[in-house]
C-alpha cells in the first residue's frame, strides 16, 4: 500500500486502514482499541527487516536482510560506471512519453534487454535501420551479475564502397517508419559531414519538441 502521495519526511507509518502505526524502526507504536486484542503484543508486531542500498540514485531492497551486500553482488558494474563517468543519480527526466502496452510488465521488460529477437520480430521495421552487424553483446569473466549490449541505427559497415549509399537507404528506412511527417524536408541527405545516425538523432529529438 502506497505511504504517501508527496515528498516530505514522517516520524511514523500508519496503516489507513485500520490505523495500526509503526516507527521509522518499525516498531510497532499503536494498536487501535487495543483493549479489544489482548492477545497482541507490540513487540510482537515489529515490521519485518529488509536488506536496503543505494546505487546510482536507485533504492535496491532485498527480502533477506542477511542477503548478500549491494556493492559485492554487483561485482566490477560499479567501477566500470565511474570509468565512463556515467552518473544516473544526477540525471533528470526531461521529456516523459508514455505508451500503454497490453502485456505482462515482465515481457515488455525483457523485450529491451536483448537485440537478439530483432530479425524474428523486426524484419521490417527495425533491422533495416539497425542492422545486426551493429549489435554487439559483451560479457565478462567472473561476472555472473551483468552483461552489456551496444546497438547503433544507422551506422555500417565503414569499409563498404558504397557506405553512404547504404546509410542513406537506413535513413529513408528510418524516416518512413519513425518520422514520417518529416519525409518532405530537404535536409535528410547523408554526407560525408553528417551521417545517417547524426541525422536519425536530430530527428528523434525534434521529434519530441
Amino acid at each position: 500500500m502506497r505511504l504517501c502521495n508527496k515528498e516530505g519526511s514522517r516520524r511514523h507509518l500508519t496503516c489507513r486502514f485500520h490505523g495500526y502505526s509503526w516507527d521509522t524502526k518499525g516498531q510497532c507504536r499503536n494498536i487501535p482499541q487495543s483493549w479489544d486484542f489482548p492477545q497482541l503484543c507490540k513487540d510482537e508486531l515489529s515490521l519485518p527487516e529488509l536488506a536496503v542500498d543505494v546505487w546510482q540514485g536507485f533504492i535496491f531492497v532485498h527480502p533477506n536482510p542477511d542477503a548478500e551486500p549491494l556493492e559485492s553482488f554487483l561485482g566490477g558494474l560499479s567501477k566500470q560506471w565511474e570509468d565512463c563517468g556515467w552518473s544516473l543519480d544526477k540525471r533528470y527526466k526531461a521529456v516523459h512519453v508514455r505508451k500503454r502496452i497490453r502485456c505482462n510488465w515482465k515481457v515488455a521488460q525483457e523485450a529491451f534487454m536483448e537485440g537478439y529477437h530483432g530479425a524474428a520480430v523486426h524484419p521490417d521495421t527495425i533491422i533495416p535501420a539497425a542492422p545486426y552487424e551493429t549489435f554487439r553483446a559483451d560479457v565478462f569473466p567472473g561476472e555472473a551479475t551483468f552483461s552489456r549490449g551496444l546497438g547503433s541505427a544507422g551506422v555500417l559497415a565503414s569499409d563498404a564502397s558504397n557506405a553512404i549509399e547504404k546509410q542513406q537507404a537506413a535513413l529513408d528506412h528510418f524516416v518512413k517508419m519513425y518520422t514520417p511527417e518529416f519525409s518532405e524536408r530537404d535536409d535528410l541527405v547523408v554526407t560525408e559531414n553528417e551521417s545517417a545516425r547524426d541525422i536519425m538523432h536530430r530527428l528523434s529529438a525534434e521529434k519530441l519538441l
